[in-house]
């Protein structure tokens, strides 16, 4: 069973990142102002074949010298310190979703439930409590300042994610995996530029992948600490951002295969205990909230209507937010019942009319793929260039910001590079590996097809895929390595021919 699956994602995987590494050389998407409309610009394969070849020789070039080692800890205090001097030199303040959960937070603190009652934003989106309370425990701290807090906060946050991802690979690939790799992670702004956002983005990814890297460790020797540890980070990761669903969903998954393939009764009951943790998490957070409120809470708005407008078109872009979700939710007084019937009837005559017209529907799809998974800085630049400052921006900043600024122009290009860099040798590392590898292995490319897939009927945005995303770098950084290693291999016995052959002429 175990090999059937290995197949079964790897084929999956392939075809995914062969789609989009084909978007990625032949697109590029961009999103810019506070309208947030996707626009799609013709790209270069060319440009794109010719920066892979020379990415792949220096990394041959590098691969044969002797190098170093950086320090671990005084690199992460430098890297640490570039991340706060970023946050005290732009000082953005939240904005939309992020300012509603710090109010929210707030009110929870002083008193003041009406964000609970109908109408208010806590009853319309009660997936947001486990963050609301997790920021009402910093605001008894920080107060007003709380938002700053939860920027500071992530940058820890993003290294403990950063480091168990790594720990991860290493107990994936053992050897194969380097340091180097590892702050290659750590300067991958178009995901470290989300220490900015003051959201569950962060610190549910570092959650995340504490829970990974427990499975792992419990799935080579089950430890009752292990099972504790990996439910507890991946409840906190679910309840912080519910996106994160879709790990705890493919380690279950990867559980459960594992059990019986193995025939080990303890993987079974890990993945049930994961499952468990879960429920049991999200019951907490609610039981907490109506405790303190005093208020029952409800559905929300319908999750089936985030299908429904992921599947229409919009002024943002295919998928893309357009206040379906809301203003269907408001025109039945916030009924949750009542709208799940609309959405449900909405949805079957979106099914049907895509049913109807077969080329329209893969258009649609096109454009709402390469609107998240095509964008080479997945919303990195427009979560800060939309949001205000508390201090005049510098002019190095908004020549980031803007469009028309040089930084920009050098950030997008670099941006664009990285992302075919990154499902090319993804690419690589599949089909390298495609007989040896293992499930355990594959436990990224799981949680990446989870959300690939997911998205496709979800509500679209780069901000959602860039997690993703970033799960693929090791794999990437893998898949370098071995062509550099080839390619340097190639010099070599290039070399040492000539030089055998001008000893004989000798």
């Amino acid at each position: 069973m175990e090999k059937f699956c290995v197949y079964a994602v790897e084929g999956l995987t392939l075809v995914v990142l062969a789609l989009l590494l084909v978007g990625s050389v032949m697109v590029t998407c961009r999103v810019y102002g506070g309208y947030e409309v996707v626009e799609y610009y013709p790209d270069s394969p060319l440009l794109h074949g010719l920066a892979l070849l020379a990415l792949t020789a220096a990394g041959a070039a590098w691969a044969g010298r002797k190098r170093r080692q950086l320090p671990l800890r005084r690199t992460a205090l430098l890297v640490g310190g570039l991340y706060l001097l970023w946050l005290l030199v732009t000082l953005l303040l939240p904005l939309s979703d992020q300012a509603s959960c710090i109010r929210c937070a707030r009110e929870l603190v002083t008193g003041n439930y009406s964000s609970w009652d109908p109408g208010g934003y806590a009853y319309r989106y009660p997936n947001q409590n486990g963050l609301i309370l997790f920021f009402s425990l910093l605001y008894r701290i920080f107060g007003e300042a709380t938002g700053f807090a939860v920027q500071v906060l992530n940058i820890p946050a993003m290294g403990c994610g950063i480091w168990y991802l790594y720990q991860c690979g290493r107990k994936l690939w053992l050897q194969g995996i380097r340091p180097w790799m590892l702050w290659v992670l750590a300067l991958c702004l178009p995901f470290t530029f989300y220490i900015t956002f003051v959201y569950g983005t962060v610190f549910g990814f570092a959650a995340s992948m504490v829970a990974c890297c427990q499975v792992l460790a419990f799935l080579e020797k089950p430890q009752a600490g292990r099972l504790v540890k990996g439910g507890l980070a991946l409840a906190l990761a679910v309840q912080l951002k519910s996106n994160y669903s879709i790990v705890a969903v493919a380690l279950v998954i990867l559980c459960l295969v594992l059990a019986a393939d193995r025939r080990r009764w303890q993987h079974a009951v890990l993945a049930v205990s994961l499952a468990v943790f879960c429920l049991a998490g999200s019951r907490l957070v609610t039981g907490v909230i109506e405790g303190i409120t005093s208020r029952q809470v409800g559905e929300g708005i319908p999750k089936l209507a985030w299908v429904e407008m992921g599947l229409q078109e919009g002024s943002r872009g295919a998928g893309w937010f357009n206040f379906y979700t809301t203003d269907t939710f408001a025109a039945y007084q916030g009924d949750s019942q009542a709208a799940g019937e609309a959405v449900k009837a909405d949805l079957a005559e979106t099914l049907r009319e895509m049913r109807e017209n077969p080329a329209d529907t893969v258009d649609f799809f096109a454009r709402k793929i390469l609107s998240m998974w095509c964008e080479p800085t997945f919303q990195s630049v427009w979560i800060q260039e939309v949001k205000q400052s508390a201090i005049q921006p510098f002019a190095f900043v908004e020549s980031l910001y803007q469009r028309d600024g040089i930084l920009n122009a050098v950030y997008v290009a670099a941006c664009d590079v990285f992302q075919t860099f990154v499902y090319f040798f993804s690419l690589v590392w599949l089909v390298r590996g495609w007989r040896q590898n293992r499930l355990c292995q594959l436990l990224p490319a799981i949680i990446f097809l989870g959300g690939f897939l997911f998205h496709l009927a979800w509500e679209a945005k780069g901000q959602y895929s860039i997690f993703y995303f970033f799960l693929l770098v090791p794999y990437a950084l893998q898949g370098f390595r071995a062509c550099a290693l080839a390619l340097a291999a190639r010099w070599k016995k290039k070399m040492d021919n000539l030089k055998s052959g001008r000893r004989t002429e000798t």
